[in-house]
């Protein structure tokens, strides 16, 4: 069962979970519904955290693989290689939507798709309403040849909060709109830097 759920306060996470440096590998996660946003963590609550985790070698078909909503703290974690499926709408490697603090998040390897279905997909967040800040996208991101133009990005899709000293250092490449750091900013972005853009 997915640890948190967005549809129900009480069963969101509100725990440390600290993953001490370790790498989780090999987790598989078949999510086809639109509660089911996680991989690992469905929603975060305001007072729960996850930090200091690796993910890589893994299966997931959610809108992210690290957590589904955060409302409190994602820090310092890391995605190696991942094969992923985003859940009809798009996602994000590490947070669908972001109400808290995300830090120091690093993406390392290329995304790769599990099957022609290819949507949006941003390297750290899909949706920022909180903090995002000290995060590094270095996987390419690519979704031509799929079966709908979707939008790519290095860091973001939708930024209604606060983007700060955040970098894309990879190809991003779209049928559709391609963004090195932020698709839609209705928000504040601030020192922020890419290198690689495609369109």
């Amino acid at each position: 069962r997915l640890v948190g759920s967005e549809m129900c306060i009480r069963d969101r996470y509100q725990g440390v979970f600290d993953g001490n440096h370790k790498t989780i590998r090999g987790l598989y996660r078949k999510n086809p519904g639109y509660d089911n946003q996680g991989g690992l963590i469905g929603y975060i609550g305001r007072s729960g955290a996850l930090k200091n985790l690796t993910i890589e070698k893994s299966y997931v078909t959610a809108c992210a693989v690290f957590a589904g909503f955060n409302n409190g703290s994602v820090t310092n974690c890391t995605a190696g290689r991942l094969r992923t499926k985003y859940c009809g709408h798009g996602g994000a490697v590490f947070v669908y939507k972001n109400y808290g603090i995300m830090d120091a998040c690093v993406n390392t390897a290329d995304v790769e798709w599990i099957d022609k279905q290819r949507e949006n997909c941003f390297g750290i967040v899909d949706m920022n309403y909180g903090i995002v800040k000290n995060c590094v996208n270095r996987g390419a991101i690519d979704n031509t040849g799929g079966r709908i133009s979707g939008d790519v990005g290095g860091i973001c899709d939708w930024n209604k909060g606060k983007i700060l000293n955040c970098y894309n250092e990879a190809p991003i490449t779209s049928t559709g709109q391609a963004a090195g750091i932020v698709r839609d900013n209705k928000g504040y972005v601030a020192t922020v830097s890419y290198t690689h853009l495609r369109a």
